[in-house]
């Protein structure tokens, strides 16, 4: 990691944000390796139904919805 300025006070450690120096090449391999062993774990099933993040066409959102979903049902 190596901290960029961005604004104000120099001496203030809020005022860096930090940047990784990952080299493309790994990058791309991490990606690889990810996806292979999210679509291993999809195709044996061994990811719960409830599961969202990590999944394909799943999200952060289609979680809240199912969960609002949920809450209304209740009410």
């Amino acid at each position: 990691m190596s901290p960029i300025y961005k604004k104000g006070e120099r001496s203030n450690s809020a005022n860096y944000r930090p940047i990784a120096l990952t080299c493309s090449l790994c990058k791309t391999l991490e990606h690889i390796v990810a996806s292979s062993i999210t679509k291993h774990l999809s195709k044996l099933n061994i990811f719960d139904e409830l599961q969202h993040d990590f999944r394909e066409k799943r999200s952060c959102e289609s979680q809240l919805l199912m969960l609002v979903d949920d809450l209304f049902k209740s009410v």
